[in-house]
């Protein structure tokens, strides 16, 4: 094998331009500045070591290889935890994707317990939807489409106050005191049925 102690490789573009140059004797140079999740056909870079003098080998292609996708690192969540009312609807968006640059930005999220909440994406508001269903606590446990960032939301649900009682009709009270009673009309006394009687007429003397 030939001694490369004194040289270095040199990483050329199609235009031929140099892009990478390693250390001295290294026999690995890094090609910087690369589309993360990408695949570059054979023959998309050339090396070849350099010497001191600079004279130059043969240009060689580079092997065919894809690049690594940039993972999701860590997000967070605006709020970061729920609470709110049975029958509440609530926004929930994800904030502060790091890195920037990261290659698949989606982010999931499954309900510990859909019994007490929900959580899913609104196409129409572009943002996730939290129903709160009934009192209770749960989570909401978040995760990126590659797996590189989780989160774990908590959600407490409180009971819908009683509704307040309807007042009372008003009605007048009941009197407690006795019916009064219609006086008895008073008996009218009965005529007099006896007339007088009639006088006897003395009989006449008998004459003699």
């Amino acid at each position: 094998m030939e001694d490369r102690t004194n040289e270095h490789l040199v990483i050329y573009d199609k235009d031929n331009r140099v892009i990478a140059t390693g250390e001295k004797g290294a026999k690995q140079v890094d090609i910087t500045d690369l589309i993360p999740n990408t695949a570059y056909p054979d023959g998309s870079y050339t090396v070849a070591w350099v010497k001191e003098n600079g004279d130059t080998s043969d240009k060689i292609n580079v092997p065919d290889f894809n690049t690594l996708a940039v993972l999701m690192e860590s997000f967070t969540l605006a709020p970061d935890t729920i609470t709110g009312t049975e029958g509440d609807d609530l926004n929930v968006t994800v904030t502060n994707i790091n890195p920037s640059d990261v290659t698949n930005n989606t982010v999931s999220a499954v309900s510990a317990d859909e019994n007490i909440a929900t959580i899913k994406w609104d196409d129409a508001k572009h943002t996730f939807s939290a129903h709160l269903v009934k009192a209770g606590r749960t989570t909401f446990n978040w995760t990126s489409a590659d797996g590189g960032a989780k989160l774990t939301q908590n959600v407490e649900v409180t009971a819908k106050p009683a509704p307040a009682p309807e007042p009372a009709s008003s009605q007048p009270a009941e009197s407690n005191e006795p019916a009064s009673s219609t006086p008895a009309s008073s008996a009218t006394p009965a005529s007099s049925a006896s007339s007088p009687a009639s006088s006897a007429t003395p009989a006449s003397p008998a004459s003699v």
